[in-house]
């Protein structure tokens, strides 16, 4: 893979980004920094969020392009299909 390292840092950063939110969202949880009604509305935030991310998977999971190039010369594409 040609880029693979920028993949592979992207990835890692992300990963810490979510650890280091998921270890001080779990704290203040711990810690009784939520109100029954706080904790409520972000359980129902999150499931909203899941199922909006749900819906966007369906409609971008399905759809396929296939763009293919005479040489890396060419900046006009020989054949490009998109199709579902």
């Amino acid at each position: 893979m040609k880029h693979g390292w920028v993949t592979r840092l992207s990835l890692a950063a992300l990963v810490a980004l979510i650890a280091g939110s998921a270890s001080r969202l779990c704290a203040q949880v711990q810690s009784g920094g939520f109100s029954p009604t706080e904790l409520r509305a972000l359980v129902e935030r999150v499931a909203a969020n899941q199922h909006r991310d749900d819906d966007t998977l369906e409609q971008y999971e399905r759809i396929e392009r296939r763009t293919i190039r005479q040489s890396a010369q060419h900046k006009t594409p020989a054949e490009d299909k998109t199709w579902r």
